[in-house]
């Protein structure tokens, strides 16, 4: 009996083991590479078991992965200071939130990341039984219709839904920086010529300085951007809007043919 155990033991000592290295060597980068993969797998096993096991076809798999991670979204970054109330005063007495600082200093109160999971995974099952009870009564392509179904209905839902991140869900925007001086182009600005051949061609007559990314940042990160989403925002100066090709280039050194005097 305690041999069907000892692999799940295992696991989860490896689990606790890992958290604990990436704590103590501070690689936090990796554990979240890990816990991507680790919920992937989780859809990717659902579906060898529907799939693989029974032999039905499913297509509403994204559909329950999307209420799991838009729930545990908005749990754990919606700032319950800015709805007081007897509830959150209640959840705060017992725990089930946590107060944290922002990206920009201010004060974010918010549900535990524990709690919101286990009401992630609540809300999944909950819908999945409800939806389950009916649809698995059907059987190959009748099944994979109503899969579908159940997968258009949430995409719909969560497109529509504007406390999600606005009309398109949660918004997804990018910066394109200019020319800013870094350890990897720190080459360039050692040459004066080749500099002020940049500048030439920069609008705003100088490269990116440190803070100059500021403002686009906190715009795309604030409510004036909930309705900007699948843009790309350059922070250049302008460069952009000028040639491209006619950006100066370094001259390549020199390199003496061995052999030859």
């Amino acid at each position: 009996m305690a041999r069907r155990y000892l692999p799940i033991a295992a696991f989860a000592g490896l689990i606790v083991a890992i958290q604990l290295a990436t704590l103590f060597s501070g690689t936090a980068y990796y554990l979240t590479q890990l816990t991507m993969t680790a919920y992937y797998s989780l859809v990717i096993v659902g579906l060898c078991m529907l799939i693989g096991y029974a032999g039905q076809i499913s297509l509403g798999h994204a559909g329950f992965f999307a209420i799991g991670g838009y729930v545990t979204a908005f749990l754990t970054t919606c700032n319950l200071n800015l709805h007081p109330g007897v509830i959150v005063s209640l959840l705060g007495k017992s725990g089930a939130l946590v107060a944290r600082p922002d990206a920009y200093g201010g004060s974010l109160l918010t549900v535990h990341p524990w709690l919101a999971c286990a009401a992630a995974i609540l809300l999944t099952v909950v819908i999945a039984y409800l939806v389950g009870g009916p649809v698995l009564k059907l059987k190959g392509h009748y099944l994979a219709m109503a899969t579908l179904g159940f997968g258009i209905i949430v995409y719909r839902m969560v497109l529509g839904t504007e406390f999600l991140g606005a009309a398109d869900g949660i918004t997804v925007n990018a910066l394109a920086p200019g020319w800013f001086k870094t350890a990897q182009n720190a080459v360039l600005y050692e040459d004066p010529d080749w500099v002020a051949g940049v500048v030439a061609r920069i609008p705003a007559g100088r490269t990116g300085e440190r803070g100059d990314l500021d403002g686009a940042l906190i715009f795309l990160a604030s409510e004036a951007a909930s309705y900007v989403t699948g843009q790309l925002l350059f922070v250049d100066g302008g460069f952009s809007t000028g040639a491209m090709s006619a950006m100066p280039r370094r001259a390549a050194p020199e390199v003496p043919t061995p052999g030859l005097p």
